[in-house]
């Protein structure tokens, strides 16, 4: 972590932890790699973090029933003047 905590803000001011990582890889030699199955979601996006949550909501037992209501009495928007 504290790799990860020294490494300069990246792309868009953010730290990237790709970067933290190649620089593990300078210093070491390697890293360690875990291969997933599984549905993955870019939640440092606005989309991903959406539909993480969205897929969550319909597959976990306790939130699916109030994640389809949700999704299907979408309320009309409000108009202001």
């Amino acid at each position: 972590m504290t790799l990860l905590a020294d490494t300069p803000p990246g792309a868009g001011g953010e730290i990237q932890p790709a970067d933290a990582i190649a620089q593990l890889i300078r210093e070491t030699g390697g890293v360690d790699a875990f291969r997933m199955r599984g549905r993955t979601f870019d939640c440092g996006q606005i989309k991903g973090w959406l539909q993480a949550n969205q897929v969550l909501g319909m597959e976990a037992g306790y939130l699916a029933a109030p994640s389809r209501d949700v999704q299907s009495t979408q309320p009309e928007p409000e108009v202001v003047d």
